[in-house]
Formats: structure tokens, C-alpha cells, sequence
């Protein structure tokens, strides 16, 4: 909490989603288990108040992932969720949610575009992915979890140059599009993050033409660059807010990851810049995607601990 006010605070904009991640096999990822902190999180997320708003959306990255953490153990394969092997899982999960009563983004089978998690494309075919997307998404809509939106994210690249619309599952069985984006430095834009320069290229493109649900750039950042360089992190930032209502309209929030070289901490000049284009909005939302203020949260560690990763969401005043 202290780090989300002080961020807060840094770029004059209150924060609007609480952002964390539940896995499959420890208990944190089914909403319902005794002593796994997802209902205490739930309630966290409401329980403070930044430049006078306390009004926020949790947002839960749900990851069917099992100890060891990593790419080649696959213990939950997408062609059995899509068989119903873990329907009773998924049931209790929805349950647990449902019970929660308040909206709640949820963003499960992240990145599946990549290699680098056990569901990515090196495990995962297309046609299966889909299928348990539809099987998850159906479970909830049949315990009438209703207050549960479904963020489809995708990876902005790979190294594989896997079409990431492959993997759509359909318009009926997501609420809102979404890519994670991360520039290795200020003169790549955003803007060409998303298109040119992305493997393959022009993802935002070639999703706006199978969807027309609101973007969320779920994570991303810019690496500083050199001392001196030109154009600075500050001037990326310039650019992207130009960027998003002429090239980029249908991206709707932005969330920024906090951590690493991508931090802003320290960063005054760009922190400042941020402040200058994103600050001191008005409070509203739209189509359950609150796009009026800033959003932030807490990206947690593999263990699902809140820790001092920290997302932050920004969207112009000029997209209310």
C-alpha cells in the first residue's frame, strides 16, 4: 500500500486497479481456499484512499502453473482444461469470485503467444487453446459469475514470429484485448512497439481487425537509454501520449511495470513529464474499463506474495 500511494502521489493520478497474480497449484488462484489471501486482497484492494478515490478494480493474472516454476513443467495442459480435467478447479474458482460481488478483471493464460511459460506455443496448439478458453470462460458464465471481465493478453512479440490472433477465441468469450509491450530503449516508440518493430510485426493491427473490444496494455516500459541520449525516456513518454488517440485509439489503459530498468523510480524528469500528461484527471469509467484515472497495483512474486513489484496504469485525459 505504501508504495502504490507514493506512486500515487509521484504522478499525481490515484490508482484504480489492484493488480496481482494466482497460481493454479498452491491454492491462491481459487479465490475460495482457507489462509490463501485472495479474499484478503479483495478487500485490500477497497480499503485506501489516494488523491481523494478509493474507487479501484482488482485485476488477477491467473496462472495455471505448478511447482517447479518453469517453462517445461506443464501440469496443466490446455488440451485437458479444454477436456474438463480440471473443471472442478475452475468451478470452485468461479464460485469464489462470483462470491466476491464487485467487479473483477481477470487475465488468465497470459503470454501464451511465447515460450517462455509451460502453456506458451511450444506446448500449446492454437485449436487447444481456444477450446480451454471457451471451457474456462463457460464455467464461469454458468455459476453466474457475471462480475468476472476476461482480459485475452497476448505477448506484443516472440521470438517465434507466432501470429497471435491464431489464438483468439472469439469476441463472445472476452471482454477486453490486451498486449504486453516492453521498449528495450526511447528510440523505439510505443507506437512501433506495437507495429514495425514488433515479431511478428504490427500486433496492434492485426488484433484491431479480429476484435473491436478496449485495449489494456497490461505491462510494459522503456529501458532509460544512455546518459544524454536523445530522445530521453521522458520525450518516449511525449510521443506516446501523442501517439495513443491518433495511431493507437482503441487502447484504452496502460500499465506501466514499475521494476527493474523500467522503473520510474528515481527518474525524476520522466516522472515528471508522466505527471504533466496523465495528472490531475477527471473520475469516471466507461464499458466496465475505468479509464479515467490512473490504475495501479502490485505485481507479485511467484509464490503469489504481494511484493514491491509495482504496476502503474496511465491514460490520457484526451481518451475520457
Amino acid at each position: 500500500m505504501v508504495n502504490t500511494v507514493a506512486l500515487d502521489n509521484l504522478v499525481k493520478r490515484s490508482s484504480q486497479i489492484v493488480h496481482w497474480y494466482g497460481n493454479w497449484d498452491d491454492g491462491t488462484g481459487d479465490f475460495v481456499s482457507p489462509n490463501n489471501n485472495q479474499q484478503m486482497w479483495l478487500k485490500w484492494s477497497e480499503s485506501f484512499s489516494t488523491m481523494g478515490n478509493s474507487n479501484r478494480i482488482p485485476m488477477i493474472t491467473w496462472q495455471p502453473w505448478a511447482k517447479p516454476y518453469s517453462k517445461t513443467n506443464n501440469a496443466y495442459p490446455m488440451n485437458r482444461v479444454a477436456s474438463g480435467a480440471f473443471d472442478d478447479y475452475i468451478k470452485k474458482a468461479a464460485g469464489g469470485l462470483k462470491s466476491y460481488g464487485k467487479m473483477v478483471y481477470l487475465r488468465p493464460i497470459h503470454e501464451f503467444d511465447g515460450d517462455w511459460y509451460p502453456w506458451g506455443n511450444q506446448n500449446t496448439q492454437p485449436a487447444d487453446f481456444i477450446n480451454a478458453w471457451k471451457r474456462i470462460r463457460g464455467i464461469f458464465d454458468s455459476v453466474g459469475a457475471n462480475n468476472v471481465k476476461f482480459v485475452w493478453c497476448p505477448n506484443h512479440s516472440n521470438s517465434q514470429s507466432v501470429d497471435q490472433t491464431k489464438f483468439f477465441p472469439g469476441d463472445k468469450y472476452i471482454d477486453f484485448a490486451c498486449l504486453d509491450v516492453y521498449s528495450e530503449k526511447p528510440s523505439v516508440s510505443f507506437a512501433d512497439s506495437v507495429g514495425k518493430y514488433a515479431n511478428p510485426p504490427f500486433p496492434y493491427q492485426r488484433i484491431t481487425q479480429v476484435t473491436k473490444k478496449p485495449i489494456i496494455i497490461a505491462e510494459f516500459g522503456v529501458k532509460p537509454g544512455k546518459a544524454g541520449s536523445s530522445p530521453s525516456r521522458a520525450d518516449w513518454y511525449k510521443q506516446m501520449a501523442l501517439d495513443l488517440p491518433t495511431k493507437l485509439p482503441q487502447i484504452k489503459a496502460i500499465v506501466q511495470f514499475n521494476k527493474y530498468e523500467y522503473s520510474l523510480t528515481g527518474d525524476t524528469a520522466t516522472a515528471n513529464t508522466i505527471a504533466s500528461i496523465f495528472g490531475n484527471c477527471g473520475s469516471t469509467s466507461a464499458n466496465g474499463l475505468v479509464n479515467a484515472n490512473a490504475l495501479d497495483g502490485y505485481h507479485s512474486s511467484a509464490s503469489v506474495q504481494l511484493s514491491s513489484f509495482v504496476l502503474l496504469v496511465l491514460i490520457l485525459c484526451s481518451l475520457l
